[in-house]
């Protein structure tokens, strides 16, 4: 796991290959998403994330305080000479292709507004 700061009045640009095969959350803040096209999304605390192959130019916090992503991957295979060898993955687990989706920002707006996950709730 890692975790990105991304202070408040700043933007990133997207390295698609530093982002692949992540999946990120969003801490706290709000980060909005600009696509290539000029498409822009707003994710908050609790949002869930997989940009892999997806239309990304930027990340950008408008907001006051900084947001905070956190990523996670796979876990990268054994080198050689390790004591054990990787687990070989399941058919259907290959990973898939790293192509970009020309519907990708489609895909984004419609994920956006239809499956807004709420963090929980302490009592």
């Amino acid at each position: 796991m890692r975790v990105h700061i991304l202070d408040a009045g700043t933007e990133t640009t997207y390295h698609a290959p530093d982002w692949n095969d992540m999946i990120v959350e969003i801490e706290a803040g709000v980060v909005e998403l600009e696509t290539r096209d000029g498409t822009t999304l707003q994710f908050g605390a609790g949002d869930v994330l997989c940009l892999t192959g997806l239309p990304v130019r930027a990340f950008h916090n408008r907001g006051d305080a900084p947001a905070v992503l956190v990523t996670a991957t796979r876990r990268p295979p054994r080198t050689a000479g390790a004591s054990r060898p990787p687990l070989a993955q399941p058919e259907h687990d290959q990973p898939n292709s790293t192509h970009d989706y020309p519907q990708g920002a489609q895909m984004l707006r419609n994920n956006h507004t239809s499956s807004r996950i709420e963090p929980p709730r302490h009592r």
